[in-house]
């Protein structure tokens, strides 16, 4: 059971606190427990209440700032790019990728659309929406926890991980 005020990946919504554990806010003959969750980003006037025992909904703590410093210094480097060879399944292995809630899978996603938009360059095609939007998302769950686990504002991120990754 997570304790409030802690930093949680809730689905593939992103980084939530917790913010109470209560009884169900819609149904009062609910015995269950719930977590009163607010997103970090984005929502300031959002909540979402998830039942603390739900086998059906993921939601893990936030990692470290050990466990981050690793991944960046170490398994982010050599995140593979996705190997797509079907246009038509690209959709699909990003749904997969990111349904994967990890912070390697979201990597992944962000080096391969990269890697697109890098081929694209010189040409007169343009990056399809799909990649845009899971590398929207795929940021979004990865620079929010990296933000959190680091401690340093979302907006900094991408720059902490190219000086790390010898990019800058």
């Amino acid at each position: 059971m997570f304790e409030v005020g802690a930093y949680v990946m809730y689905g593939t919504f992103g980084v939530y606190s917790v913010e109470g554990i209560r009884n169900s806010p819609i149904d009062k003959n609910d015995t269950r427990l719930f977590y009163e969750l607010k997103p970090l980003r984005n929502g300031e006037n959002s909540k979402a209440f998830v039942p603390a025992d739900s086998e059906h909904v993921f939601i893990r703590p936030v990692m470290t700032r050990e466990v981050a410093e690793r991944f960046v210094g170490e398994e982010l480097p050599v995140a593979e790019v996705m190997e797509i060879t079907n246009e038509r399944e690209r959709k699909n292995a990003y749904r997969m990728a990111i349904g994967d809630h990890t912070p390697l899978s979201c990597a992944r996603i962000i080096r391969t659309v990269a890697q697109r938009r890098r081929q694209l360059v010189g040409s007169s095609r343009r990056l399809p929406d799909t990649d845009a939007e899971f590398e929207r998302e795929a940021k979004h769950n990865l620079f929010g926890e990296l933000s959190v686990a680091l401690g340093i504002p979302f907006e900094n991120v991408e720059e902490y991980i190219m000086k790390c990754c010898g990019e800058a």
